[in-house]
């Protein structure tokens, strides 16, 4: 299967019908994202940083408004493609949004660091148990933690990802432990 074709089916698992609090990089259009940073180039980012023998899946809880719902790559911000910080992605050479600044997201900025220490950072697919920004019904920008149901809606695509990649070592957050098991 095309990496392609991996990051299609499993952000097809995701239907943005859900609920209006819950932002799909992959499939919706974000109010601060510039037209050359639609879903379908968000896609196109995912399928790009799947595209490895990884041996490590890292699990994370939910995207933030300032990193995955911009990169379409869990714990990435739009600081960090413009810095060609990502394994397997190209330098962005332009602005994803239309902010002052380019967003920059403190969580995705610690993760890849480590990972660059730990001399994994190539080796490693990041994701999250539930893959879609979870926000407050009126403000997108805002950050809230998803509930046990919203939680599940992400539970098909990590195990496919799982399935995906056998030999990688699904290592989940602290916190969320539970959510990214397989059982």
């Amino acid at each position: 299967m095309s990496n392609t074709e991996l990051a299609k089916r499993l952000t097809d698992t995701l239907k943005s019908t859900f609920s209006k609090e819950l932002f799909n990089p992959w499939r919706d259009r974000c109010a601060d994202c510039l037209p050359c940073n639609g879903p379908d180039v968000k896609l196109a980012r995912l399928a790009a940083h799947l595209a490895c023998e990884p041996d490590f899946i890292l699990c994370g809880e939910a995207p933030s408004p300032r990193g995955c719902s911009h990169s379409g790559i869990a714990f990435t911000s739009e600081c960090q493609l413009l810095d060609e910080r990502i394994p397997r992605i190209p330098k962005v050479n332009h602005r994803l949004t239309s902010g002052a600044n380019p967003y920059f997201e403190r969580s995705a900025t610690i993760v890849w660091d480590e990972l660059y220490e730990l001399g994994i950072e190539k080796r490693t697919i990041l994701w999250n148990a539930l893959p879609m920004h979870p926000h407050g019904l009126e403000d997108p920008q805002s950050n809230r933690t998803p509930t046990s149901a919203e939680l599940k809606i992400g539970k098909l695509a990590l195990q496919k990802l799982v399935e995906e990649f056998p030999s990688a070592k699904l290592l989940p957050s602290a916190e969320r432990r539970k959510d990214c098991s397989n059982g």
